[in-house]
Parts: structure tokens; C-alpha cells; sequence
């Protein structure tokens, strides 16, 4: 693991923890919270591109705007619903962990010829 990504893995855990424990979350869930934007900042990390999109592309970054929409949607409705602010956390960062992990194991497959 490259020092940048070991950074932001760490960096993401920290803050995650840190805003979780701002909202009352119960101690049960700080350590799975802490794992989630571990690896999730691991992944962005390696791949930043899914979070910033590619400027080379000509055509619109299809993995960067599903990553915002699909955020959007998802934190839209959950708070719809009278879920406690770290739950809100938790449901991000699972959002988040989901859609890097896919793009990362999507890009580690041989293109089909």
C-alpha cells in the first residue's frame, strides 16, 4: 500500500470516527464505521478518478455522475425517515465503500476483446 492511500485510509477512518462520536453513535458502531472509510478512502484513493472524473474523456464520466446521483438519491431518502444522524454516517459510508470497491473491481478485469 502506497503512503497516499495508507493516508487518506487513515484520514477518512479518523473523521468518520470523530463525526460519529459528535453525534452520539454507540461505541458498537465506531469500529465497524471506522473499517467502512478505511477501506473506502483506500479505494478512492487508488482510483480518484471516480470521485473527480477523467478530464481526458471527451464524453461525459458516466462513473463520477452515477457515484453523486446515487448519493444524492440515497442520502435524500434517508433522510426522509427518522433515522439518528450517525446512522446517516454509517449509510454514506456504505454508499461511498459499494460504489469504489466496484469501480476498483470493475477496472481489475481483463477488457473482453
Amino acid at each position: 500500500m502506497r503512503r497516499r492511500e495508507r493516508a487518506l485510509a487513515v484520514a477518512a477512518a479518523l473523521a468518520a470516527t470523530g463525526v460519529s462520536l459528535v453525534l452520539d453513535a454507540p461505541p458498537v458502531s465506531l469500529v465497524p464505521t471506522a473499517a467502512l472509510y478505511g477501506a473506502t478512502g483506500f479505494y478512492i484513493a487508488r482510483h480518484p478518478d471516480v470521485v473527480r472524473g477523467r478530464s481526458e474523456l471527451s464524453d461525459p464520466d458516466w462513473a463520477a455522475g452515477a457515484l453523486g446521483g446515487g448519493l444524492t438519491l440515497g442520502l435524500f431518502g434517508l433522510t426522509t425517515v427518522d433515522a439518528p444522524p450517525w446512522l446517516l454516517v454509517y449509510a454514506f459510508g456504505l454508499a461511498v465503500f459499494g460504489f469504489a470497491v466496484g469501480v476498483a473491481w470493475a477496472r481489475s478485469r481483463p477488457e473482453p476483446t
